[in-house]
């Protein structure tokens, strides 16, 4: 099983208390049968606070960028893929090597239409915020060595030298106040749903419709839970320790509240001039049963592997509109991943890019991920738009790190919450298919929420 690296809690119980804070965890699944090698997870923790500048940008596609001390800047380019790749070239220092990812990225799913060619319908003020794109940007950061040990890393970010200078200071003096402490257990607190059962049920009786009229392959149906929380800082730490994964995010970004992601599915993963993603679709319960035997049934099930595939499809497309070409390929094919209550139907989908492809550009191709939307995917985010009650905002999103030389570790926003004004929203669904079993998909849904549920004090809450 996985650890939780043994400084990072401390360490994070200090910085969670700083405006902007990031704590970006490495790890790995319980048990893999992915082939020897492949690395679909960070390659270290990373974790910082106070960024120099925070760029958000608005459902109307309006930019500000608040800076350390107060000062704000408007900029409206009107283009969000473009307002990115200008944020990353302006603070960018040249020829940085040896540099820390310093750049978090956090986009909603309801920012789809900036990327992808749908309309969505308005949901202004939901939560209270329209932001929909948070990007903080972090001179120096915290990260492991070999032995577990943090590190000061410049990120190569930066706005003057000076104030990187005093940040590297402010950081390290950070762990100066570090002492061992355990979270506190759970408050107690209600739990709503956006759909009560006999509305979700009557959501995945459309969706099969829609398929039976040959409008679409699959749709990604979610529904949202709610609650209210006061300290999500200690929900998140007891969630990642309990449940650990390979892409656990805690992201405050300001206005828009916090995400505390414990997400195990790689969106975009790029090392130079190689790009992949992680799709998830099939999942089976990993607690009372035998595992080989779960895992070797999830393995073969015709209807997971059919529901795959057209990911796999989907993804290998979406690549290919940026790739070199005849270089996408699937090195790794339906394997499993096995988490603390769940195993996982993985695959890896790789394309090799033109170096100076932006970040802007690579979003354009492919936000948001197929194994959140569906197939088409354009026609899936339709349907999903038309039955789901409320709002995705940062769920089934992407949220991760950016490095200043353009290496990029995105995760899609799943098994997360959004925190906001005292309250928790954690959303959680499944991938509808024409022979999906209506009960089995609602106990999924719940299943994805469990271990949430669990770090909350509310198992069982939705009997």
């Amino acid at each position: 099983m996985p650890r939780f690296p043994s400084r990072v809690p401390a360490v994070f119980e200090v910085l969670a208390r700083a405006p902007g804070s990031l704590c970006a965890l490495s790890g790995a699944p319980a048990a893999t049968t992915a082939p020897v090698g492949l690395f679909g997870t960070r390659e270290t923790s990373v974790l910082s606070a106070d960024p120099f500048a925070r760029l958000e940008i608005r459902r109307d596609r309006s930019a500000r960028f608040f800076f350390r001390g107060g000062e704000t800047e408007d900029f409206s380019h009107g283009d969000p893929g473009t307002t990115i790749d200008y944020a990353i070239g302006r603070f960018s220092l040249a020829h940085a090597t040896g540099i820390g990812p310093g750049c978090a990225l956090a986009i909603a799913y309801e920012a789809a239409p900036w990327f992808a060619p749908v309309r969505l319908k308005p949901r202004e003020g939901e939560r209270g915020s329209d932001v929909l794109l948070v990007a903080s940007f972090y001179e120096n950061v915290l990260t492991e060595d070999e032995n577990g040990a943090l590190r000061m890393r410049a990120t190569g970010y930066a706005r003057e030298n000076a104030a990187a200078a005093e940040h590297a200071r402010w950081l390290s003096a950070q762990l100066d106040q570090v002492s061992e402490s355990t979270p506190p257990g759970p408050e107690a607190a209600t739990l709503q749903s956006s759909m009560s059962k006999e509305s979700y049920l009557e959501a995945l009786a459309a969706v099969q419709e829609f398929i039976a009229a040959g409008d679409i392959y699959q749709v990604n149906l979610s529904q949202q839970l709610s609650m209210s929380a006061g300290d999500p800082a200690a929900i998140w730490r007891r969630l990642v320790e309990a449940h650990p994964t390979g892409w656990s995010t805690w992201l405050d970004m300001g206005e828009a509240g916090v995400l505390l992601s414990n997400s195990p599915e790689c969106f975009l993963r790029r090392r130079g001039q190689t790009l992949e993603t992680f799709p998830i679709k099939g999942t089976r319960a990993s607690e009372g049963s035998d595992a080989a035997a779960t895992i070797e049934e999830l393995r073969r099930d015709p209807k997971e592997l059919a529901e795959h595939r057209m990911i796999i499809d989907l993804e290998r497309n979406d690549l290919g509109r940026i790739a070199q070409i005849g270089s996408v390929d699937v090195p790794a094919r339906e394997y499993v991943e096995s988490y603390g209550t769940v195993h996982h139907l993985v695959s890896c989908v790789r394309a090799r890019v033109n170096e100076r492809l932006s970040v802007g550009e690579i979003l354009r191709a492919t936000f948001p991920g197929g194994s959140i939307t569906g197939a088409p995917k354009k026609r899936a985010m339709e349907i999903i738009d038309m039955l789901e009650p409320v709002g995705r905002g940062f769920y089934t999103g992407a949220l991760g790190t950016i490095s200043a030389n353009g290496d990029m570790d995105l995760s899609i926003v799943i098994r997360a919450a959004h925190y906001r004004d005292g309250a928790l929203h954690y959303s959680a669904g499944g991938g509808i298919v024409a022979d999906s079993r209506a009960e089995a998909e609602v106990a999924e849904s719940w299943l994805k929420a469990l271990a949430f549920l669990r770090a909350c004090g509310m198992e069982g809450s939705h009997d």
